[in-house]
């Protein structure tokens, strides 16, 4: 269960292009950054980290598909990871994806990247469990905004969702 104070944004990397992490990640935030170059985005972002930070709020960044990013996004993950480096932590930030991103990480295009990941974890393929289906299917339908249900789609609509999923 995520505490309280944590706040989680969930990005999916099929959504985006190439050079659409940062807006991505800026609107999940509920932040308009404005249009300059990745430097300043980067400054904005740290800014509100720190602010964040500076409240008691925790934030987690999930990257869902992070396979199919592209190298850009993938060096916009990277420059984002280091303004992270002091020894607080502004934010934690996980990738997920199929086994093509462990190639994509040994591109030696992305060594700067796979230097500063700290863990790494592979999954097996989760086998059917007649018993346990129901319940993640309802775990779904209860988090998943749905128009049928009146539930409008909203920029950090799906971040909310997630906020609101908790493992059992």
């Amino acid at each position: 269960v995520l505490g309280e104070r944590v706040d989680c944004v969930y990005l999916s990397a099929s959504n985006f292009a190439k050079g659409e992490f940062l807006p991505a990640l800026a609107s999940e935030l509920g932040l308009a950054l404005p249009e300059r170059r990745t430097g300043g985005r980067l400054r904005e972002l740290q800014a509100h980290f720190i602010q964040r930070f500076a409240t008691g709020r925790h934030l987690l960044i999930l990257i869902d598909d992070a396979h199919t990013l592209p190298e850009t996004a993938l060096e916009q993950v990277r420059q984002l990871m280091q303004l992270d480096s002091g020894p607080t932590r502004l934010f934690h930030l996980a990738l997920f994806g199929q086994p093509e991103l462990d190639v994509l990480l040994e591109n030696p295009s992305t060594r700067q990247l796979r230097e500063r990941i700290t863990h790494s974890f592979k999954l097996r393929a989760l086998e059917r469990d007649p018993e346990r289906l129901p319940n993640i299917l309802h775990t779904l339908q209860r988090t998943t905004p749905s128009p049928d249900r009146g539930d409008a789609e909203q920029p950090g609509e799906l971040t909310r969702a997630f906020d609101q999923l908790r493992f059992e």
